[in-house]
């Protein structure tokens, strides 16, 4: 029974254990036997033991009819305690059922007479002690208890707080991957759960996103233009497939095909490359999202979709690989993590995870879903910070992002500024420098405010599923902005006291994250990867008046990001890694002329002091200030540390400076951050919820 993994094992075990004892002692051999372990415990399973009298007539019937309770295949024939089986092997209790030939008319005479009686009577004693004194010292078969513990991680190594699926637990529960910090850019790193570090992985360069195989021996990832996968024994990493744009989630299909939408398609590609193959075609409707794969096995793919700019509306839905049929499982929900059992564990768009009864093979829901774990952090475009793995070990993210405005000052000092802490990203100086645009990442949403730097007082300018950094007119009365999902654009103009409703100015398709105003309104500046050779890679604009016409400001191999234009709107910095490692550029808009390149030793987030004439940019936890020769030259007069890399403190983001004066402000982390929360054996404590919940 413990070599079969019986779910229950207790003392009935041992009843057969002495019963096989006294089988052997009394005829002379053991109830089973073979000529290897794995045939006797096939004969233990199958087979009945010879009868006891068969082999020794002067064994008492009572006796013999005992030591085969005792040897029964089914637990729950045999005796219930050895209290009981010491009783029957005296001939004495009511849990001895004798077989009819085994009954003898002058039974209880012989009984009294019958020497092996009082030795077996001995032995039956003997056997009760050492049952009690096994029963007592035996392991306790207790069911698992879910261990939870948290990650640390070293500074600079932490998981990137970028958009999707970062993080990666094996099949069996004992290694972590995430997507970490690695100067300017990313790397993943992998942490066993038996050690305190985490190690980069060579050849991962540029991952955002990675997912095991079912079977553990290889991971997959992608930049952001490559899908590629590495051997988790170690290895080289070799490439699957260039040109692809694998930003919202994958998943393998057995270990021979590695699936992910593109432009709403899900695509499968051969694991060793090869041409990508279309399994489900995109909708009619060009509004709709689909993301975030989990394989069901070889024939099933679950996945949410929801309409471009409503997270909200995301629901669940299942595909068939073979007939390329798609059905709505009817639930709502932002991401699935996978199965346990038969639940289909999922998150909403808001952080809370749920279980639904899956009929995979059905493709149906077969009960009502029901919350199972509360508090996982989320953020727009459903991107909820989570994985399971198949053995049930669960990882999540819980707290906030939350961020502090500082100022900074000479030499390097940091001032806290009279605003809560918040989960801010992309931060606007007014033109005088004494007010702050900055988007805010709520559950499932952003939101666009102005803050007075003095009082902290806060205006409420816009909001949507996605907000993109915002553009202060000239004179600080207006600010534009642009809402939408992640490759569409909605451009808002309103006044910064939102004295006025928003005033609609285009609309745009086609982007790859945020676009960037120029500040007299008339041009959006973003960045498009390459698509095989459809398209290049690199920064486009468009006008945002009638002419909705993109053009190509410059081609790149690589992918251009944090693009910023300067007060003037005449040149173009921004951060680019064409050359193996992030750098920052600046080139004239819209030309004539290429890009100069500005950091000598990596670099990124560019951002223009108010004249023009100097451009502050991170390289990881030092703020440079590179200042221009004057005139049109793009090139570098000089270069200073503005805040240096301090160990133990709270590397600034974000750097902004104003567009008059000298006010330079940046976001810092707010306490601790988020933490990484991992469950060992999850699946017992879902099972629990899902009992509670269900009964109630």
């Amino acid at each position: 029974e413990q070599a079969t993994a019986d779910q229950y094992v207790d003392g009935r075990s041992d009843i057969y254990s002495l019963g096989a004892v006294l089988y052997e002692m009394l005829t002379g051999d053991p109830p089973h036997t073979g000529s290897t372990a794995q045939a006797i415990i096939a004969r233990v399973v199958t087979e009945r033991p010879r009868p006891v009298r068969s082999s020794r007539e002067s064994v008492p019937p009572y006796i013999a009819a005992a030591v085969e309770r005792a040897l029964a295949k089914i637990p729950a024939d045999r005796f219930a305690s050895a209290q009981d089986f010491a009783e029957a092997l005296q001939g004495r209790g009511s849990t001895l059922l004798l077989p009819a030939h085994h009954v003898e008319h002058d039974g209880v005479a012989r009984r009294g007479r019958d020497p092996v009686r009082y030795a077996l009577g001995a032995l039956a004693l003997a056997a009760t002690l050492t049952a009690g004194w096994l029963w007592r010292s035996r392991p306790v078969i207790v069911p698992h208890s879910p261990v939870r513990f948290t990650l640390d991680f070293p500074t600079g190594e932490g998981p990137i707080d970028g958009f999707g699926a970062t993080y990666a637990v094996s099949p069996d529960g004992r290694q972590i991957v995430y997507s970490g910090r690695a100067g300017n850019g990313s790397v993943l790193y992998s942490r066993p759960v038996d050690q305190l570090t985490a190690t980069a992985i060579d050849g991962t360069e540029g991952a955002t996103h990675a997912v095991f195989s079912p079977d553990g021996r290889w991971l997959a990832f992608n930049t952001r233009t490559e899908l590629r996968k590495i051997p988790t024994a170690g290895g080289t990493a070799s490439t699957i497939a260039t040109g692809m744009r694998v930003a919202l989630g994958m998943t393998w299909l057995g270990t021979e095909r590695v699936a992910f939408f593109d432009r709403g398609s899900l695509m499968a590609i051969p694991a060793t490359g090869g041409n990508p193959t279309t399994l489900i075609r995109a909708g009619a409707d060009e509004g709709l999202f689909r993301a975030w794969p989990v394989s069901l096995g070889n024939d099933a793919v679950v996945f949410a979709q929801w309409q471009r700019d409503s997270t909200a509306s995301a629901m669940l839905m299942l595909a068939d690989v073979a007939s390329g049929a798609v059905t709505p499982l009817n639930v709502a929900g932002a991401r699935p993590l996978g199965m346990i059992d038969n639940e289909l564990v999922y998150a909403s768009a808001t952080g809370t995870l749920m279980a639904v009864p899956l009929d995979a093979k059905r493709h149906a829901v077969r009960g009502e879903a029901v919350p199972v774990l509360d508090g996982v952090l989320a953020s727009p475009m459903n991107a909820v910070r989570a994985a399971l793995s198949a053995n049930g070990t669960l990882l999540y993210v819980r707290g906030s992002r939350d961020r502090e405005v500082v100022e900074v000052g000479a030499g390097g000092t940091t001032t806290p500024l009279p605003l809560r802490a918040g989960p801010y990203t992309h931060p606007r100086l007014s033109p005088d420098g004494k007010r702050l645009a900055a988007v805010l990442e709520l559950q499932g949403s952003q939101e666009l405010r102005v803050f007075d730097l003095a009082t902290g007082a806060a205006i409420i300018v816009g909001s949507g599923p996605r907000v993109s950094p915002p553009t202060w007119s000239r004179d600080g009365r207006t600010i534009m902005y642009g809402t939408g999902g992640r490759d569409s654009v909605t451009i808002w103009r309103r006044a910064a006291d939102a004295s006025a409703p928003a005033e609609l100015v285009a609309e745009r398709r086609g982007l790859f994250g945020p676009g960037e105003i120029s500040p007299d309104g008339r041009w959006l500046l973003y960045g498009r990867p390459p698509r095989g050779n459809e398209q290049y890679g690199g920064l486009w604009y468009s006008s945002l008046g009638a002419d909705s016409t993109s053009t190509l400001l410059l081609q790149s191999n690589g992918s251009p990001v944090s693009a910023r234009f300067s007060p003037d709107g005449e040149r173009v910095a921004y951060a680019s890694d064409e050359s193996g490692q992030m750098q920052v550029y600046v080139r004239d808009f819209p030309g004539p002329g290429g890009a100069v390149q500005i950091s000598p030793d990596g670099g990124t987030q560019p951002v223009w002091s108010g004249d023009g004439n100097r451009l502050f940019y991170r390289n990881g936890g030092t703020v440079f200030e590179a200042t221009l020769e004057p005139g049109r030259s793009l090139a570098v007069k000089s270069r200073r540390t503005l805040v240096g890399d301090v160990e133990g403190l709270p590397a600034l983001t974000d750097v902004e400076a104003a567009t008059s004066g000298n006010r330079v402000i940046a976001l810092r982390d707010a306490g601790r951050g988020p933490t990484v929360v991992v469950v060992h054996d999850w699946w017992e404590e879902l099972r629990r919820r899902l009992q509670v919940q269900r009964a109630s």
